[in-house]
């Protein structure tokens, strides 16, 4: 098959050495993927010595008939049930309980709403058991297990959460899991709707005085000895640093107007900060004037970046994490990052012994190349690097250095050019245990894709993968897969080269790089994006 002939697909999923993929073919891609309120209960009875019971354990609908007598008595009990339903038989020697919503066990204490004589319903009243939907007066869940206050009203159980009432998620588990009903801990910052997620612990950020500062470039400048709050904000990044106090988690929001000019340089030490837009719009941060990154992560921090944009640098990148003292790495992770080198002879991201995470983040137009690891772990998900490097630069979208681990998850590589070395991955030191991780992503580029280095690195998985040997090639393989660049993504076309090679899996990001929830059990597009059909 010609470089010119087609993206070819294998529709069951399967695992390939990146070597094996770039044989004898310019193009190659790989495929294969990724209470009801009212109820009643019921009962008709005829003495007998064996009995059959059919009960409705949620609906509440229970019938027993004992054919020994021709008396027969039909009661009915109105109850307060959930939606589900369950139905209950059993045949004994003896009379049998039915153990449905409003059963009248021989003893229940509505003092003790827990009692074990109603199993797994609640004594609401004397001897009469039911869900905990008919509690009355002032019996709450919280009445029956203080780890379990909140009644839902869907099963009808006692459980430590819902989605309507969290009050008792706090500390490290302050979000409430929709469908286990618990509280767990956070995982996006959307989490912690005042602050930001620290993911690392699963706490949110404290929303507190003193634990949120604001920074506002004002046209006409700041006030003398501003006070970081939301009325005298400061001016810059930098007096926001000064701020900062070690084992002290805080929230810098960045409002936005004029572009920030000043970077953020953490110092050494346990500094955990977030730094995030202020509202709904984004603020941008411009880095031409600086000689270093607007963001620079040092030993010890974790640093959060949320919903901003990032614009050029003066120095070597626009965000650096390298450690200052050895064995005390930092963490970084980027959400929803918008890191544009419009040309500037900058890296979009370096990092050196850090543990980095990119999620839903564009890095576009960096002339030094996309991102440059070296040791360290570095996870993109759902993220979008476009046309990074140049022809006489030395990497285009990624350097890998001895890193330790690289997971690429739904992401997507395209337009970068021949460098020097390679156009997608340039390769240094020993491999990471488990290899470069590809998985549910695209590549497009230019040939080579790696350098000779990355020989046996990269295990690709549901990705479509092309290595074009000329521009007029890679315009054929892009029409037939993608639509034009927007936000500096390249949006699958519908029913396109892409559709269906993916297959989501266990550890898989669940939105895409617009916030687009990923089909979790069918077929999706590889790539950063999911098309709206």
């Amino acid at each position: 098959m010609t470089a010119a002939a087609q993206v070819s697909r294998i529709a069951a999923p399967f695992s390939s050495t990146w070597r094996g993929l770039m044989r004898s073919a310019g193009v190659v891609a790989l495929a294969g993927c990724f209470y009801n309120p009212s109820g009643s209960v019921q009962t008709s009875e005829v003495s007998t010595t064996a009995s059959t019971t059919t009960g409705t354990s949620l609906s509440g609908e229970v019938t027993s008939v004992e054919p020994t007598s021709t008396a027969t008595t039909n009661t009915t009990t109105t109850s307060s049930e959930p939606t589900s339903t369950a139905t209950t038989t059993s045949t004994s020697d003896t009379t049998s309980t039915t153990e449905g919503p409003g059963h009248r066990p021989e003893m229940c204490d509505p003092r003790h709403p827990g009692d074990p004589a109603c199993g797994e319903l609640y004594c609401v009243a004397f001897d009469t058991c039911n869900w905990c939907t008919a509690f009355t007066g002032d019996t709450t869940c919280s009445d029956v297990d203080a780890a379990t206050p909140v009644c839902d009203p869907e099963s009808g159980k006692c459980v430590e959460c819902t989605a309507e009432d969290a009050s008792a998620c706090a500390g490290e588990t302050p979000v409430c899991d929709p469908e286990s009903r618990k509280c767990v801990g956070c995982s996006e910052h959307s989490q912690c709707p005042n602050t930001a997620c620290d993911i690392e612990t699963g706490a949110c950020f404290p929303d507190e005085p003193g634990a949120i500062v604001f920074v506002e470039n004002k046209p006409g400048g700041c006030g003398v000895a501003p006070a970081g709050t939301e009325d005298d904000p400061f001016c810059s990044l930098a007096e926001a640093a000064e701020a900062l106090q070690e084992s002290q988690p805080t929230t810098i929001k960045v409002k936005p107007g004029m572009p920030q000019m000043t970077p953020l340089a953490l110092p050494i030490g346990d500094y955990v900060v977030a730094v995030r837009a202020a509202d709904e719009q984004v603020p941008e941060l411009e880095g031409s004037a600086n000689a270093g990154p607007m963001i620079d992560v040092n030993s010890e921090n974790r640093v959060y970046l949320w919903r901003l944009w990032i614009h050029r640098s003066g120095g070597d990148s626009l965000i650096r994490c390298a450690p200052q003292l050895p064995g005390l790495p930092g963490t970084l992770h980027v959400h929803d990052v918008r890191l544009y080198g419009d040309g500037s002879a900058a890296t979009g991201l370096q990092t050196d012994d850090c543990a980095v995470r990119l999620a839903r983040s564009r890095v576009w137009q960096c002339s030094g190349g996309g991102i440059e690891a070296t040791g360290g772990s570095l996870r993109i998900e759902s993220s979008s690097l476009v046309a990074n490097g140049s022809p006489a630069s030395a990497f285009g979208a990624l350097s890998l250095a001895s890193p330790e681990e690289v997971v690429i998850r739904y992401s997507s590589f395209v337009d970068h050019p021949a460098t020097t070395t390679s156009s997608t991955f340039h390769c240094g030191g020993p491999a990471p245990s488990g290899g470069v991780r590809l998985r549910n992503s695209l590549v497009l580029n230019l040939e080579p894709l790696e350098s000779l280095d990355c020989l046996g690195w990269i295990e690709a998985t549901n990705s479509s993968v092309v290595e074009a040997s000329s521009g007029n090639e890679l315009a054929i393989h892009k029409d037939a897969a993608l639509g034009p660049l927007e936000d500096a993504v390249y949006p699958p076309k519908v029913d396109g080269d892409l559709a269906g090679v993916a297959m989501w899996g266990e550890g898989d990001p669940q939105l895409d790089v617009d916030l687009t929830p990923i089909p979790v059990e069918a077929p999706s597009y590889a790539g950063c994006d999911q098309p709206q059909p």
